[in-house]
Order: structure tokens, then sequence, then C-alpha cells
């Protein structure tokens, strides 16, 4: 009996190299066996994943979504597979990005087959543009000691916000310092 493994690579990966957070990144890979055998199973996932310090596995990837691949791959046979991920709000700075196929190990690969499924690193720099948000407009009116506040909250930054909700609270203060203690809800 000879086992005749497939060993899938990621051969290539290319993509946005600037992204936004909050937004999309798109990208595109070339997987390949390089195994003697076909990979038996006709189906498994490619993750995209990203890095920040452009060493893979070692616990500050952060998983972006994972891509379902339909069909047996002979030996010496690739497929191109592209996909749009969110990149998430929380991220900024210079990233790296990669592809690791056959991420749940579905397809036996024999006994060293499964440490070379990760592409190579694809540099990636996200900017992130934030919400900024400004009251403006604001009126008070007195009425038999009651006090009346109207205000206009406006987004002036450069993103929307990341939240459906918030909460604005009205301080009344003895002076014009906010925070030195006097301050009330």
């Amino acid at each position: 009996i000879v086992s005749r493994p497939a060993d899938l690579i990621v051969d290539s990966i290319d993509g946005d190299s600037d992204a936004e957070a909050g937004r999309g990144l798109s990208l595109q890979w070339t997987v390949r066996n390089q195994g003697s055998g076909d990979s038996i199973v006709s189906s498994w996932k490619d993750r995209v994943m990203l890095t920040r310090n452009g060493t893979v596995g070692d616990g500050d990837d952060i998983s972006l979504n994972q891509f379902t691949h339909t069909g047996r791959l002979n030996p010496s046979q690739s497929y191109t597979a592209s996909g749009t991920v969110n990149v998430p709000f929380s991220l900024s700075g210079n990233y790296f990005a990669y592809v690791r196929t056959d991420s749940g190990s579905e397809v036996f690969e024999g006994t060293d087959g499964e440490t070379n499924n990760a592409s190579g690193l694809h540099p990636v720099t996200i900017t992130r543009h934030i919400p900024d948000l400004a009251i403006s407009g604001a009126s008070f009116a007195t009425d038999n000691g009651r006090i009346s506040v109207q205000w206009l909250v406006q987004n002036i930054g450069e993103n929307r916000t990341n939240t459906n909700y918030w909460y604005d609270a009205v301080i009344a203060s003895t002076n014009e310092i906010f925070g030195d203690g006097d301050d009330r809800r």
C-alpha cells in the first residue's frame, strides 16, 4: 500500500494594498496541489487572515473570513479564488494579509503537509477615518424654574459612526470649567 497524499500550497496572493477600517479589502489567491495524490475530498476552506508583526500563527493573527472551495484537486492542478473581506473598524496601521488553505484540515496531506498551507505575506496599510461628533445650535430656556435644553449633534469627522446609538448628557456647572468637581448631570 502506497500513500500518495495531496499537498496544498498557496502559490500567490495579491490584491488591495490599501484598505479602510470598516470597509472591504479585496484579495485573490492561487492554490496548487503539489502532492502526489488528489485531494480526495471535494470541499475545504481558505481562510483570509491579517498579522501585524509579519509572523504567521503566533497569536496576533486576525481571521477576517473564510471561503469554501468546491471540487477535487489533482496533482499539479490549481485554482484561483478571490474575495472581499471586511476590515474591522478597530484596526489601523501596517498589516500583512495572508491566506491559509485547508484551514480546517479537511484534506489529508500526509504527516508534514499541513505545515505549508499559508501563503506569503501581502502588505496592507489600513487607515481609519473616525467620526467627530460636535454640538451645534444649543439653546436654553427657563420656565417656572425648569430649564429646557435643545441641541444638534453633527458628525464633522471623516467617517460614519460605528454604532447606531449613544447617550448625550446635559451637565450643569457653577463655573465655566468642565470637570473640576462642581459638575452635575
